[in-house]
Formats: structure tokens, C-alpha cells, sequence
């Protein structure tokens, strides 16, 4: 008896940690003045509901169903993550996608800003996991001037925030640093 609950436990174990991979993707938005610059990778295979698996051929991507389906994986990726400046949608007209030489789509967007979109609360949500896989994680990387924060889209987690901040507010902050420590 001993011997069979040793073995299930074992099989449970073994099932369990080859049961769910966990699949990352990586969203990386810089901030760089008048523009956000998004940059989406991830594994090809995890597009199923866009047929990303038939993509993939010998572990490398099939440029040819690649080609066929590029229009429609653009269109969904754009509408997957939605960026808002203070509750206000941002919009981009400038995407595209690409892959580098093995199975990972790189998905890139750019958002020009106006003086007055600069600053303020910059909100991404994610609906990846609508035609992901269910387990699907996206780390997330925002880059402004020199400082960079991360944050995890995960879960019932579908949405991160950072502040923006304009090289105007950052000039004024370091002016009125400044003057407060030479009175």
C-alpha cells in the first residue's frame, strides 16, 4: 500500500509540473519625448486562436503561413493592448510585426504625443490571454530618460500603470530643486 501511494505521489507530482508551461511574453514601452515606442515579443505558437502552432515548422517559423496570416495577427495584437493617458485612449497608426530567426513574433507600435500628452498616468491593458494561451504571463518593461519600472500582467491581472513625465515638468522639478537649495 505504501509502494502505490509513494508512486501516485510521484505521478501526481511529475504530471503536475509538466502539465502547464508558463508562457511569457515581453512588453517593452520607452518613452522618448513626443513618442511611445511599444515592442511586443512572444513565442509564435502562443497565437492558437490565430493559428500560431501551424506557423511553427521544425520549431522555426514557416514564412510562408507567416505571410498569409500577418495582416490579422497585426489587427489582433493592436487591439490587445490598449494604451490610455489618463483615461483617454491613445491611438497609433504606425505598426508592423516581424519575427526574429527562430519562432518569436516581435510586434512594434509607436504613439506620437502632444505637448500636453507628456505627462500624466499611462494606463496598458492587456486581452492577450483572449487568444493566448490561459496561462500566459507578459512581463512588462517601462523605460523614461534613465529610470526604468517593470510589472507583470498576469492572471485576473490584465493592466499596469505608470506616470509619464515630460522633459518640460522634468526641467521645471529640477529648476525648483534647485532654488529650494540655494535659499
Amino acid at each position: 500500500m505504501k509502494i502505490v501511494l509513494a508512486l501516485s505521489i510521484i505521478f501526481l507530482g511529475y504530471t503536475q509540473s509538466n502539465g502547464h508551461d508558463i508562457y511569457t511574453s515581453e512588453l517593452t514601452v520607452i518613452q522618448r519625448d513626443s513618442v511611445l515606442h511599444l515592442e511586443l515579443r512572444m513565442n509564435a505558437f502562443e497565437l492558437e486562436a490565430l493559428g500560431g502552432r501551424e506557423m511553427i515548422k521544425n520549431g522555426v517559423i514557416d514564412w510562408d503561413r507567416f505571410s498569409d496570416g500577418k495582416q490579422e495577427i497585426i489587427t489582433k495584437l493592436n487591439k490587445a493592448l490598449v494604451l490610455k493617458l489618463d483615461n483617454n485612449p491613445l491611438h497609433t497608426d504606425k505598426t508592423g510585426i516581424t519575427v526574429d530567426d527562430t519562432h518569436h513574433l516581435i510586434f512594434r507600435a509607436h504613439y506620437n504625443l502632444t505637448e500636453d500628452q507628456r505627462s500624466g498616468l499611462l494606463r496598458i491593458e492587456s486581452k492577450l490571454r483572449e487568444f493566448t494561451s490561459r496561462s500566459h504571463v507578459t512581463k512588462v518593461r517601462f523605460k523614461k530618460s534613465e529610470h526604468q519600472e517593470n510589472a507583470q500582467l498576469e492572471g485576473d491581472r490584465n493592466s499596469v500603470e505608470f506616470e509619464l513625465v515630460s522633459r518640460d515638468k522634468k526641467e521645471k522639478n529640477r529648476l525648483s530643486d534647485s532654488k529650494a537649495s540655494s535659499n
